[in-house]
């Protein structure tokens, strides 16, 4: 239980917006907030047109928040996750870097190693990122470890059909599998490779192409 004060609407409009990430029309803003000397980031779809918060906007919210609060204690996801309203939720903020933005070489096979853990754990708790294709949403932080963001696409894994469950569970493991290829060319072992090769496979079929 947080005995810490926490964001609110009321400080969210008394504060000059420091931005993460502007929305567009059906996303959100992203800003980061002090709040009692800690420091959260808040997804606020309060900026949206009327139609689209009241709607997917409080939608999107109810959902991600679900997910986050499923996937409590898992080293890698944002923690105390809670909604300031019916159009925004924050979570505390976890220095890091995107990691689209490091160089070739970096980070180590280590922290892939431990990204793939966290995604495992993610499936244990019945969750699908669905996004882990964009680096973006994987960021390092200080310590050279992963952590995952934006669980605005993520879906339960459907355990009622095991075979559509495996193949969700492939996909963001062909995220965690593109990103570590990336960085390190030539250091994925066989196994991993298969699963990767066979969901681009999958994917020259997909006719969303980037989501």
């Amino acid at each position: 239980m947080l005995t810490h004060p926490v964001p609110t609407r009321d400080l969210l409009e008394s504060t000059p917006p420091r931005y993460l990430a502007r929305g567009r029309l059906a996303n959100a803003d992203v800003r980061l907030v002090e709040c009692d000397g800690r420091r959260w980031v808040v997804k606020d779809f309060r900026v949206c047109p009327g139609w689209v918060r009241h709607t997917i906007g409080r939608w999107f919210i109810r959902r991600e928040l679900k997910a986050l609060q499923r996937l409590q204690g898992i080293p890698g996801i944002a923690e105390n996750p809670l909604r300031v309203d019916a159009f925004a939720l924050a979570y505390l903020f976890v220095e890091g870097r995107a990691l689209n933005e490091f160089p070739k070489g970096q980070p180590s096979a280590a922290f892939f190693l431990a990204l793939e853990s966290a995604v495992t754990a993610m499936h244990a708790r019945g969750v699908a990122h669905l996004d882990l294709r964009n680096r973006g949403n994987i960021l390092v932080d200080a310590s050279q470890h992963p952590v995952l963001i934006d669980f605005q696409s993520h879906v339960p894994l459907p355990r009622w059909f095991p075979p559509l469950a495996r193949y969700l569970e492939k996909i963001d493991l062909s995220g965690v599998y593109k990103a570590w290829t990336k960085s390190l060319p030539g250091t994925l072992d066989e196994s991993r490779q298969h699963l990767l090769d066979s969901v681009n496979a999958w994917r020259k079929w997909w006719v969303l192409k980037g989501y």
